[in-house]
């Protein structure tokens, strides 16, 4: 064989691998139009934010369906065990768009997407394809709405001061407003915002709230916050303001800065994501969810009104009634067959009437309320058992979204359907079967009131008690520290808590609001155990557990009483349990200077192999340089310092924001805030090892609590 024909072999070869490593590659997040030819439709897949999602919130997935003909079926989006379901109609020659809440990405970077033709025995599956997805664990995300001629520069950026890559993806509305977690800014361009509904200016203004950035012209942002005392950011044009935990940044040209001018404009956020914690509040909410409904309901027997009634009815007839009727009848003797008759007849129409008013299933429901600069989100576990087996339907309150879950022992077939404008599932379940699913919902502030002044240990703080609940267990979570409140807080009662300012240490095993509970005082009041109340502490911090470690004040009250309708089979239900609320309290200026000391964040570290979070605790094998970020009151004049005693990273050093680079300074020794505080009240703090200690391969233990940043007496 010749040298031309084994070249032409050769050639041949690489090109059918080149076609099947392109026909084998699996979209990455965005699944630009894909013909599936043999369906006559087309689909572009587009999940989180251009694939860029958030593994420990939520996710927003949008799918474009393009049919020459009229198309009627389903959609499917499954993420590991879980799947998202809408019926899907698309008239003949259009397009239709559906947006769909996204299982949790927690445990999967991956999805599959199928779209069914038909429904029942007659379905046929014409699409499926598998979406891959991607994670910013050390990048900044940024989402551009309606202004392409920033993304290029900003994608070419790094941020100041640990000049961390820049991820920056055009978005629309829908993706501008439920991104979630997965953009740390938003920058946005004219008649953005302001076309936006209220309801979706709140979502908005909530994102912001709870860390989010937002910059663009004053048109735009003004929705959001007023910005007419807006501070400038040094060496921008950008002037910024604080609004909660976040901020609203003024842009005159935005669509014209160059790389070096976002770089300045862009200041580190930390990432989650940094820290793999090895703790309490490690959450699996499904299990969680359901450890607490199945352990926090005692069985009760249902009121009968009507029984009291019916028993005296009995007596009467049996006893005088039937006396009286044998004697003018005059056969007493008859007393012998008409007792018993009477007897049975009467057990006979009690238990007619009951079974026709007690229903044939029980609910039970574990609930976790976060409520938040005036939003408040509710999760839930329904655990659902009927007597008679079959298919049942459960239809879950108006406005709820509802999914099912598939735990240990628990795992009936089911189907996603809807009735009216709710959410329905209805379960195959065999006689005396179980069926779990997972419920949340946008629920009413919780009327809990807490105000706080300087005294005491450091701060008093005073819960009024405006629901009608009663809270067996409240407390506080001051500084990353639980601190349970005396007895029990009843419904309009008030409790006060003298809050330390010294911040506690929690056990690694625990959740951060478990910790303040204690079982001994509680066991008298309400039949919970340590499992319920790790679970639903567990739930609750897989969204906050950053925010409660941090130099903040929430109130948190576990009770029994909450109590939610659901429908089965048209039959009306209550689901009630043990629910946990936790509510951010908004501490004014004198409370946030009383604290004395704000707690760090990690920007980054370099030089660390890996990152392990043990409650306060961070093991950084390897590391050479930390970088630590404090925000601190607006107000505070004094100096301030850091100390940490003993630390491995000897060298320290403070960002200069009007300079742009790091100056000496030292632990255990204060310093002056002239120059080093952002507009956003960020500190950055640098802590580093000399060079001839950077060899060593050792774990360091960084303890947030000892690098806080301070500026009390002690």
């Amino acid at each position: 064989m010749g040298v031309g024909s084994k070249l032409t072999r050769a050639v041949i070869a690489m090109v059918l691998a080149c076609f099947l490593g392109v026909a084998m590659a699996a979209p990455l997040g965005a699944q630009e139009d894909s013909d599936a030819a043999p369906s006559g439709i087309e689909v572009s897949v587009n999940l989180g934010l251009n694939g860029w999602i958030d593994t420990r919130g939520e996710n927003v997935g949008v799918v474009d369906i393009t049919s020459d003909e009229l198309f009627l079926g389903s959609l499917e989006v499954k993420v590991s065990s879980r799947t998202t379901t809408a019926e899907i109609e698309v008239p003949a020659g259009s397009t239709k768009r559906y947006t769909l809440d996204l299982p949790s990405f927690a445990s999967s970077r991956q999805a599959v997407v199928v779209i069914t033709r038909g429904s029942g025995e007659d379905a046929e599956e014409v699409y499926s394809e598998q979406v891959r997805v991607k994670v910013a664990n050390d990048q900044l995300v940024v989402a551009v709405w309606d202004l392409d001629e920033a993304v290029a520069p900003l994608r070419s950026a790094k941020t100041v001061p640990t000049s961390r890559d820049v991820v920056a993806e055009s978005v629309d509305a829908i993706q501008a407003t439920r991104s979630g977690n997965v953009a740390q800014y938003l920058v946005v361009g004219p008649s953005t915002v302001s076309g936006l509904e209220p309801d979706e200016v709140e979502d908005l203004t909530r994102w912001v709230e709870r860390g989010g950035r937002i910059i663009g012209p004053s048109s735009e942002v003004s929705a959001i916050a007023e910005v007419g005392g807006a501070e400038i950011i040094p060496n921008t044009s950008v002037g910024i303001v604080r609004v909660g935990d976040g901020e609203v940044g003024v842009a005159l040209e935005a669509d014209s800065y160059t790389s070096t001018e976002w770089g300045a404009i862009l200041r580190d956020v930390a990432s989650p994501l940094l820290v793999r914690r090895f703790d309490g509040t490690a959450s699996n909410i499904p299990n969680d969810l359901m450890t607490a409904a199945t352990s926090g309901k005692e069985a009760s027997v249902p009121a009968l009104p009507w029984l009291l009634l019916g028993i005296a009815a009995f007596v009467v007839l049996i006893g005088p009634v039937n006396f009286l009727a044998l004697r003018a009848l005059k056969k007493p003797e008859l007393a012998w067959v008409t007792v018993p008759v009477l007897s049975i007849g009467f057990v006979g129409l009690f238990w007619l009437i009951g079974t026709g008013q007690i229903p044939d299933f029980t609910l039970a429901q574990s609930t976790v309320l976060v409520d938040e600069y005036n939003s408040t989100t509710g999760t839930g576990g329904v655990l659902l058992q009927v007597e008679q087996g079959g298919d049942r339907t459960i239809v879950f309150p108006e406005g709820w979204a509802g999914s099912r879950l598939s735990v240990a022992g628990i795992n009936p077939g089911a189907t996603d359907t809807t009735q009216g404008d709710r959410d329905a599932i209805t379960f195959e379940l065999a006689d005396l079967g179980l069926a779990a699913a997972q419920v949340t919902w946008d629920a009413d502030e919780v009327p809990v009131t807490v105000t706080t002044e300087p005294g005491g240990k450091g701060l008093l703080v005073t819960s009024q008690n405006d629901t009608e609940w009663t809270f067996w267990a409240w407390g506080v979570v001051f500084n990353g520290r639980a601190i349970s409140g005396e007895g029990i807080l009843e419904a309009g009662s008030t409790g006060t808590i003298d809050a330390s300012i010294g911040r506690g240490v929690n056990s690694q095993y625990e959740g951060i609001i478990a910790s303040g509970v204690s079982l001994r005082s509680i066991t008298d009041t309400v039949a919970a155990d340590y499992d319920t109340i790790q679970s639903l502490s567990r739930v609750a911090e897989s969204d906050i557990a950053d925010q409660l470690r941090g130099a903040t004040l929430w109130f948190y009250g576990y009770t029994s009483d909450p109590e939610f309708t659901y429908t089965v089979d048209d039959t009306e239900g209550l689901g009630s349990g043990i629910a946990l609320v936790a509510k951010r309290v908004t501490m004014d200026q004198d409370a946030r200077l009383a604290i004395g000391r704000a707690e760090p964040e990690i920007l980054t570290i370099t030089g660390a192999s890996s990152l392990e979070g043990y409650g306060p605790d961070i093991y950084a094998y390897g590391a050479e340089d930390v970088y630590f970020k404090y925000v601190v009151p607006e107000g505070l004049a004094r100096d301030v310092r850091v100390s940490p005693g003993f630390t491995s990273f000897e060298v320290m050093e403070v960002f200069d924001w009007d300079a742009g680079v790091f100056v000496a300074a030292k632990w255990d020794t204060g310093f002056s805030l002239d120059g080093v505080v952002s507009p956003g009240g960020e500190v950055v703090v640098r802590g580093s090892k000399p060079p001839e200690d950077r060899d060593g391969y050792y774990d360091d233990n960084i303890n947030l609590g000892r690098f806080s940043l301070r500026w009390d007496e002690t």
